[in-house]
């Protein structure tokens, strides 16, 4: 009985990491100490325990990627002082996880960039809204809730 409820226990904790949101972090930096915090900021998050999924590349997307749809998508671009954090919807329309997600990317790139970088998201900055509502124009961004 006991073995189990072990077993049932593991698949649960497996299917809900399975579950949990899945970011594309979009590394523009092109100095190696940049490309290393963007590293760092994508292990805070995958090893969270929201269950992130991180996918990450160096080439801005133009199309749909096979692991995708995503939930975010981190721009770092290079020489700029902040993380666009681009989102299917405003920050105010997100269901409560990516909300959730979002004040953790904020927090992350706080401390992993040192205060020289921060998160800026389309409630925050026209640029992020443009970018984003692309994404999810060309499949990149999923929809809301899935």
């Amino acid at each position: 009985m006991r073995k189990t409820l072990m077993a049932v226990l593991l698949l649960a904790v497996g299917l809900v990491a399975l579950a949990g949101p899945k970011v594309l972090i979009v590394d523009r930096t092109t100095d190696f100490s940049s490309s290393l915090k963007v590293g760092v900021l994508a292990r805070i998050l995958r090893t969270s325990a929201l269950g992130v999924e991180i996918t990450g590349t160096t080439d801005f997307p133009d199309g749909p990627l096979p692991q995708g749809p995503f939930d975010l998508v981190l721009l770092v671009p290079n020489g700029r002082p902040w993380v666009w954090v681009l989102t299917p919807a405003l920050p105010e329309d997100l269901p409560p996880g990516l909300s959730a997600l979002i004040t953790m990317v904020d927090q992350a790139v706080g401390q992993v960039f040192g205060g020289a970088r921060e998160a800026r998201d389309p409630g925050e900055d026209l640029y992020p809204l443009l970018l984003a509502c692309y994404l999810k124009h060309i499949g990149v961004l999923g929809e809301v809730g899935g």
